[in-house]
């Protein structure tokens, strides 16, 4: 004789699928039970502060989980400044630094042309330019001229030295009386 185990009977799909929604139905509940307690949480770890700037807002960060064997971590963080910030202070220093960036790019346009112009006219002060071709022939000409003029003057009076030395030598020769004294 031979027993026979009997099949084990497994539930059946209407069993599974009741169980599933069940589970699920219990996922759900029990995650909105989890947001209602961290909303109701964070609304009591938000302090309002009113300031003479505007409303500073302080929360406690939320518990993080723990860890096994890390130390806890204080929920607070606060976050201090100087009384007197301004935080529209970076706005108007952007909008000064970006005027000036613009008008400097302007004086660059206008003046950058008028610089090089200027240069010029030092760079050009310090070169001779050579003299125009009709220029030079027309010195040449002159300097030709005037050594003519001398060497006819010297003969001028070259002779005119000699006629002066011709006549104070005729003189005596005619036998002009001594004048005597």
């Amino acid at each position: 004789m031979m027993i026979r185990p009997e099949p084990v009977q497994g539930p059946t799909a209407t069993e599974v699928r009741n169980q599933v929604r069940e589970q699920i139905r219990d996922a759900v509940h029990s995650a909105q039970q989890t947001a209602r307690e961290v909303k109701s949480e964070t609304q009591s770890n938000v302090t309002r502060i009113e300031t003479k700037n505007g409303v500073m807002t302080i929360t406690k960060s939320p518990a993080l989980p723990r860890v096994p064997g890390t130390p806890s971590v204080p929920g607070i963080m606060v976050q201090g400044g100087d009384p007197d910030f301004d935080p529209n202070i970076i706005a108007s220093r952007v909008e000064t630094i970006s005027i000036a960036f613009f008008i400097m790019l302007g004086c660059m346009v206008v003046l950058t042309p008028l610089a090089r112009a200027f240069g010029r006219v030092i760079e050009r002060r310090g070169q001779v330019s050579a003299p125009a071709p009709q220029l030079v022939e027309q010195l040449q000409r002159i300097e030709q001229a005037v050594d003519t003029m001398s060497v006819e003057i010297e003969r001028i009076s070259e002779s005119q030295r000699f006629l002066t030395k011709l006549q104070s030598g005729s003189v005596d020769r005619l036998g002009a009386p001594a004048q005597r004294g």
